[in-house]
């Protein structure tokens, strides 16, 4: 009998050191838990990750091991688990905010499973977490690549929509050069059918051909600037004059608001500092805010556009786009720069344009701003930050 009880001792030690065994090479985070929140033993994942030893974590409550807190988890974000076993007897899963030794957060991945006793009450809980953080980076990592991808398309497509309202004025622009051209070398050929070879003829003809040589330079400037805007955006950084993104602007829109009779005036400043950015995102920013500007003034008005440098201080480059429009109602204001808003009704847009031009801005570490009064016209602030090398400075 001495000598079973003996045995029988024996086997439960070599039981009980092979399932530490089993439960210490686990490399999950392994917890047991009574209903008091209390540890009553840990595998050495858990005690590794704490930085404890197992007589400074059991008889601890388990928060004060996790969390560094001296108060069980309440967070709505992170509601706690152990609590919902407690209560439903059923099994819980979470993710959690949890702490390294040296304080840096990590993110754990914690299932907690019941254990009950013979009258089927939970006695003690086992915590099971993994430490997702490098998991979750590379899912953010990931997703934010995705996003940026989505947005540089969402930025060339707003382009090509420019473009197309582009198209109409451009055509009517490119139109009148060509026809000049034709009606002057027809003049030319028929001069030279003629044979109409005498100095005065000639003096006519060279006169022609300069008009010729003037519009078709007139054409391909248009058509060279419109092919520029068209071209996909390269994610290049570099020192940009605003005023000459301006005037690149104006150089394709200009014709549009002269055919609605907008009067266009420039109040630019000559000392304007450079910023660091892309020329092409920057260029669309400006381009979709006169844009709207022309479209809010069917019948003629006054769009006038200002570049200054705000306070010194800020080291701010500032461009404002003034219009004598209708204005954009209190109501309407908070609003204007979120997606798929839009004033013009579906048949103009899907409100598209002032997102994108937010997003450009405030990827450039700059801030956008309108002040508007009904039947007064709106003006869009643009703060950049400006550049300048430190050898300036000194």
């Amino acid at each position: 009998m001495k000598k079973e009880l003996i045995n029988t001792r024996r086997s439960l030690r070599q039981t009980k050191a092979f399932l530490e065994r089993v439960i210490n090479s686990i490399q999950e985070e392994i917890l047991v838990i009574d209903t008091e929140f209390k540890i009553v033993d840990a595998n050495d994942s858990a005690l590794k990750a704490a930085g404890l030893s197992k007589e400074q974590v059991v008889g601890k409550y388990c928060y004060q091991v996790s969390h560094q807190s001296e108060t069980p988890c309440h967070s709505k974000d992170h509601p706690c688990p152990m609590k919902d076993v407690l209560r439903t007897g059923n099994y819980s899963q979470a993710t959690h905010k949890h702490f390294n030794p040296d304080g840096e957060i990590k993110y754990c991945e914690l299932i907690h499973y019941p254990l009950k006793d013979e009258s089927g009450n939970v006695a003690q809980v086992i915590e099971i977490g993994r430490d997702i953080s490098n998991e979750l980076e590379k899912r953010v990592a990931r997703r934010a690549k995705e996003l940026k991808e989505d947005y540089a398309r969402l930025v060339q497509e707003d382009r090509m929509i420019s473009l197309g309202k582009l198209m109409s004025s451009v055509v009517h622009e490119i139109n009148n050069p060509l026809s000049g051209i034709i009606s002057l070398s027809k003049l030319v050929l028929r001069n030279l059918e003629e044979k109409a070879t005498d100095e005065k003829s000639l003096d006519t003809m060279k006169q022609h051909l300069g008009l010729v040589v003037s519009e078709t330079s007139r054409t391909s400037k248009i058509v060279s600037n419109l092919l520029s805007f068209s071209r996909q955006v390269k994610a290049e950084v570099q020192d940009i004059d605003m005023n000459e993104v301006v005037h690149r602007v104006f150089s394709v829109v200009g014709h549009k608001a002269k055919l609605q009779n907008i009067a266009v005036h420039f109040e630019l400043d000559e000392g304007l500092p450079r910023v660091k950015g892309n020329f092409a995102q920057l260029e669309q920013s400006i381009m979709n805010i006169v844009f709207n500007a022309i479209e809010a003034m069917p019948d003629g008005g006054d769009l006038t556009i200002f570049t200054h440098r705000d306070d010194p201080k800020k080291h701010e480059v500032v461009v404002e786009i003034q219009d004598s429009g209708p204005g954009i109602s209190q109501e309407d204001l908070p609003n204007i720069f979120e997606p798929f808003f839009s004033t013009k009704g579906e048949a103009k847009g899907v409100g598209l344009g002032l997102s994108v031009v937010y997003g450009i801005i405030r990827d450039h570490q700059g801030d956008i701003t309108v002040k508007s009064t009904v039947e007064k016209g709106a003006c869009f602030a643009i703060r950049l930050p400006a550049y300048e090398p430190e050898t300036d400075r000194l």
